[in-house]
């Protein structure tokens, strides 16, 4: 049974404020999955299979409250966590499916129940999920070793191109960084320009030497400690 603060998580939750992003002039993905010239892999080293916890900071308060660890197993890198749900009074009155008892919602698993908060007239529990950074099984990304510690895997996103994300895993701690770039920096790579939705596009195709250079550009920003369970 999972056994979370329901209450804290909710309020953790509804007290967040959401800003707007200020909106950038250009855009840019990769135009293929090749990482020039490192070698391609399937899987991370078993020697780094293992779950890892979120670094304790004040932006991450929220997420480790709710559950957040990475885990590195057979079928790929993922982040374990847990998504914020909820279900009507009305529907677990009407449906016998669902029961409320001592605090806990059972019928949702078979296998378990969910600690819940009631807030008018909904229901608030965490379902554990898992969100792939990379799948073995996933022919639409690619994983590249680039050296001893560090991988960069590709994800093909919905317009076909790909994205890139850094990992590096050194010292028992864990990594992610994504790519940031500055427009002069994008339009002094090997690249094809296009546009999505009137936003000046770079498709990138950066050769080796490029490589080095980009591989400086990524800005980590999240870090993850290994588990001591």
């Amino acid at each position: 049974m999972y056994k979370f603060t329901i209450g804290t998580i909710f309020l953790l939750f509804t007290s967040l404020s959401f800003s707007q992003d200020s909106l950038q002039s250009f855009s840019y993905y990769f135009k293929s999955n090749k990482c020039k010239p490192y070698e391609l892999g399937n899987s991370i080293n078993l020697t780094h299979w293992a779950t890892y916890k979120l670094s304790n900071s004040k932006t991450n308060e929220m997420r480790i409250a709710a559950g957040d660890d990475l885990v590195i197993d057979e079928t790929g890198l993922y982040i374990a966590k847990n998504k914020l749900l909820n279900i009507s009074r009305e529907e677990v009155r009407e449906n016998s499916k669902y029961i409320v008892k001592n605090g806990y919602l059972h019928g949702i698993l078979a296998v378990d129940s969910f600690a819940v908060a009631l807030q008018d007239e909904l229901y608030y529990f965490l379902m554990p999920s898992k969100a792939f950074l990379y799948e073995q099984q996933n022919d639409k990304q690619k994983l590249y070793q680039i050296n001893t510690t560090s991988y960069i895997i590709f994800t093909q996103e919905d317009n076909g191109y790909h994205s890139a994300l850094k990992v590096t895993i050194n010292n028992s701690k864990i990594e992610l960084a994504e790519l940031d770039i500055t427009y002069n920096q994008v339009e002094s790579l090997n690249h094809t320009l296009t546009s999505e939705n009137n936003i000046k596009t770079y498709l990138m195709n950066p050769n080796k030497k490029e490589w080095d250079i980009l591989l400086d550009a990524f800005v980590v920003y999240d870090l993850y400690l290994l588990s001591a369970e």
